[in-house]
């Protein structure tokens, strides 16, 4: 899971880095098929956004096997959905 502030450029920008990062680390077999999940957090402060949901669906289509869902840690939005869409997302993988 990469996430990052719907309201704060850099934290956006930062995802490629952090997407590297993560593969690197684990270095599975294969990288185009290891599954990503995005969660653009602070979904609530929809008048603070400086990220496009646009934006951040092209980044996740653009890395393959990515996935992007729009969450509020304050609210609890999509949190629990998110984190239950990957897990399935790893079985499917897995299988």
């Amino acid at each position: 899971v990469l996430v990052f502030d719907m309201t704060d450029e850099k934290s956006f920008a930062a995802l490629s880095t952090w997407h590297e990062e993560v593969l690197a680390k684990v270095r599975p077999s294969n990288p185009d098929a290891f599954p990503f999940m995005v969660f653009g957090n602070k979904s609530d402060a929809e008048q603070e956004h400086k990220v496009p949901s646009e934006a951040a669906e092209m980044w996740c289509e653009s890395r393959g096997n990515c996935q992007y869902l729009e969450t509020s840690a304050a609210t609890a939005a999509n949190v629990e959905v998110g984190f239950l869409q990957l897990v399935q997302k790893v079985l499917d993988t897995a299988s």
